[in-house]
């Protein structure tokens, strides 16, 4: 694909002329007669104009063999991408060190992003012994995460942070990092919203190695 741009970007004249060429070349080598050889090239052609026009689809750019080719938005998931995390064998510092090192490859690849995490996660973390009772959960996750406060969502506690979370994705066109199915009774607010994004190939399901957050839809990760 990578070389059909490259063509595409020197011109169409020039590319079809060079398509003709090439296809022309490969039936005369194989066998030398003149209208076999000038069919090859045509038939060349041909193929290039129409995976060209493929290229163009705003449809087709949304989806590259499974993989969300123009992402610019992204939406986390931040409770699941760290439980998912912990369920890898990572023990806190390096679930957080993992989702730190993923924020830092969407950065590079300028995609923006913003993370929602539950109100629930307060009570989990002191439970577990790795925050202060009286420190707030977002300047704690800013901290951890190395991130501006400004890109870190958690709704009040009697709210769930998934109700915020799909209606901002649906709303801003972003990716969906989440592993939720999103087919629980609570989800009833935002279960069409999220079978809409699921349909448009915006849900994207990740895993957690020791190493990383792989995510198949995203064509880098």
């Amino acid at each position: 694909m990578g070389v059909i741009y490259w063509l595409h970007k020197n011109g169409w004249t020039t590319t079809l002329v060079i398509c003709f060429l090439i296809g022309f070349s490969i039936v005369w080598i194989e066998k030398p007669a003149l209208p076999n050889a000038f069919l090859g090239g045509i038939l060349l052609s041909a193929i290039f104009t129409l995976l060209i026009k493929f290229w163009q689809n705003p449809k087709s750019k949304m989806k590259i063999k499974g993989t969300l080719a123009n992402l610019k938005l992204l939406g986390i998931d931040g409770n699941n991408v760290y439980m998912e995390a912990i369920r890898s064998g990572l023990d806190v510092d390096g679930s957080f060190k993992i989702i730190i090192d993923f924020l830092k490859e969407l950065d590079a690849k300028d995609v923006e992003h913003h993370l929602f995490w539950d109100a629930k996660f307060n009570d989990y973390a002191i439970k577990e012994g790795f925050k202060d009772n009286n420190e707030d959960l977002r300047t704690f996750l800013s901290h951890k995460l190395k991130l501006d406060i400004k890109k870190i969502t958690i709704p009040p506690k009697n709210q769930r942070a998934d109700d915020h979370f799909i209606p901002w994705c649906e709303k801003t066109g972003a990716g969906v990092l989440t592993n939720d199915l999103f087919n629980k009774d609570e989800d009833q607010l935002i279960k069409e919203a999220a079978a809409k994004l699921r349909r448009h190939n915006r849900i994207l399901p990740f895993s957690v190695t020791p190493q990383s957050i792989i995510v198949p839809g995203i064509t880098w990760c």
